[in-house]
């Protein structure tokens, strides 16, 4: 452990907390965590606030996350699942044993039970199994005085508040008002009248990557979720977006180099060679054809010795072609 992380873990202490979670932020802090045992991992968290071990756990890769969770007793992640999002309880509990995801799911509240088992009945890779269901939903006929006081009420549990989504008398989106433009109306004003009414939705089976290609493509921030009769469910936010961009393009960047994206470094050999082998032999084959047509042309190569020369300067440009139209390829159909 270097000197940052000792001076991290020297500073967290009962009586230094408050001060502790002023000054380290909590993804320095999870960089050190993971390197610590089992049980000093344990006493570490113990001191932590849980508004802080909230914003760790969801930085935290899913290995990670799946560890703190484990090592934390019952009580305190039910706990903890109340002050958060809907979806990221969902990644969560996507990584732990079915019974374990059970036994939580059945302490929450029932209206949380039915949220967070409507999500996780969703594809984890579609618009469904990466929405949250906190947002700020008004109706159309209400006005910018009772908009406002529904959002003093709600807004605390709601994840994105800087654009809210307007719905009709049967719950059907009809529209969208960006926070902005609420504080310029006036009071009286009929949120009806002020609304957006371009509302770009996805369907929850919707893949993850054309949700994340539509944000682009109207430079959005936000994607509501909604059903066949046009009722909201949830939304798509930015942060849900740049995961699902960095997730397709490592999974590219690997495909390029012909590697299976589930391949880990901690992975054993005969797993890595498993993965592999199949794109190797395709190589081996590909390369045991080159040769043999090189052989056909073995005596005009042996009479012109320049020709053996530029043999590898061919297959070396021809290399880098096929690179360069992979790489191009992948960029068009993403």
């Amino acid at each position: 452990m270097d000197l940052q992380g000792e001076t991290i873990l020297n500073e967290l202490t009962v009586t230094r907390v408050k001060h502790f979670c002023q000054v380290y932020h909590p993804a320095d802090v999870l960089d050190v965590f993971e390197n610590l045992e089992d049980n000093q991992l344990i006493e570490k968290m113990a001191i932590l606030p849980d508004d802080y071990l909230i914003e760790m756990i969801e930085l935290a890769e899913e290995d990670s996350q799946s560890r703190l969770i484990k090592l934390l007793s019952v009580e305190r992640v039910s706990h903890l699942f109340m002050e958060m999002s809907p979806d990221i309880i969902v990644d969560i509990l996507g990584n732990l044993p079915v019974g374990t995801r059970k036994h939580y799911v059945k302490l929450m509240t029932q209206s949380d039970q039915a949220d967070i088992r409507q999500l996780l009945s969703y594809d984890p890779e579609s618009a469904g199994g990466i929405m949250t269901t906190d947002f700020i939903s008004l109706k159309d006929y209400w006005t910018v005085d009772k908009a406002f006081n529904k959002i003093r009420e709600i807004s605390p549990n709601s994840e994105v508040i800087d654009t809210l989504f307007i719905t009709s008398n049967h719950n059907r989106l009809v529209g969208y008002l960006p926070m902005r433009d609420l504080f310029r109306a006036d009071l009286q004003t009929i949120l009806a009248d002020i609304m957006n009414r371009q509302v770009i939705t996805v369907e929850p089976q919707i893949d993850q990557e054309e949700v994340a290609k539509l944000s682009l493509k109207y430079d959005i921030n936000v994607i509501p979720v909604v059903n066949p009769r046009h009722v909201l469910l949830g939304i798509v936010t930015a942060d849900d977006i740049l995961d699902v961009l960095n997730e397709e393009h490592q999974e590219d960047m690997l495909r390029m180099s012909g590697v299976n994206e589930e391949e880990d470094l901690d992975d054993s050999f005969w797993s890595s060679l498993s993965k592999r082998l199949p794109w190797l032999t395709i190589n081996l084959l590909t390369a045991f054809l080159a040769s043999f047509v090189v052989g056909l042309f073995e005596s005009t190569i042996s009479q012109v010795a320049s020709l053996a020369a530029a043999m590898t300067i061919i297959t070396g440009m021809g290399g880098n072609s096929a690179s360069q139209t992979l790489a191009l390829v992948i960029r068009c159909f993403e």
